[in-house]
């Protein structure tokens, strides 16, 4: 199968799960845009159970470093919107390189 054959066939098969379970077709492809991004992140479980989708969205682009500030923000003031941790997170100042060297 050619690399477009599958990716149709994955698509399909996403459209009939999402069908389903209920869910409409660009919701489910935002879940796994969210599952790939987030897959291998150490702090996963904590963050699902943070955030909801909307709040992954903004967080999707974000390093990880960021994504680990953003859960300990979540987690000192549970009413934090995602909006509202993307702004503190663009507020906050650059490390510099020689802390990230350190770490």
């Amino acid at each position: 199968m050619t690399h477009v054959a599958v990716q149709r066939k994955a698509a399909t098969i996403l459209g009939k799960l999402a069908a389903a379970i209920n869910v409409r077709a660009g919701d489910a492809r935002q879940l796994v845009k969210m599952y790939e991004r987030f897959e291998e992140f150490e702090m996963r479980a904590e963050l699902e159970s943070l955030f909801g989708i909307a709040d992954l969205q903004l967080l999707a682009t974000e390093t990880d470093e960021a994504v680990k500030a953003a859960i300990q923000m979540k987690r000192a003031d549970m009413n934090l919107t995602g909006a509202a941790i993307t702004t503190r997170l663009g507020n906050q100042p650059p490390r510099s390189r020689a802390i990230r060297k350190n770490k």
